[in-house]
């Protein structure tokens, strides 16, 4: 979980009344500069991490989230 910093998605949590979002991202050394470098393992794991989070949604789950975006 971060505990800092921002992404794109920020702007849609002020917008309105928000949208339920997931940020998943592969951790990168020299990330603010032309030459990010990844681990191909790194970047492996977060394909399937990825992938089990998009498996494993449905309707309800989705619901849920729209259910702690109201409170």
């Amino acid at each position: 979980m971060r505990r800092s910093g921002d992404t794109d998605a920020k702007s849609i949590d002020l917008a309105g009344e928000g949208v339920p979002r997931v940020v998943i991202g592969v951790p990168a050394s020299y990330l603010h500069t032309h030459n990010a470098i990844v681990n191909f393992k790194d970047y492996e794991h977060t394909i399937q991490l990825m992938v089990a989070v998009i498996n494993a949604l449905n309707a309800k789950t989705v619901g849920k989230f729209c259910e702690f975006a109201a409170e």
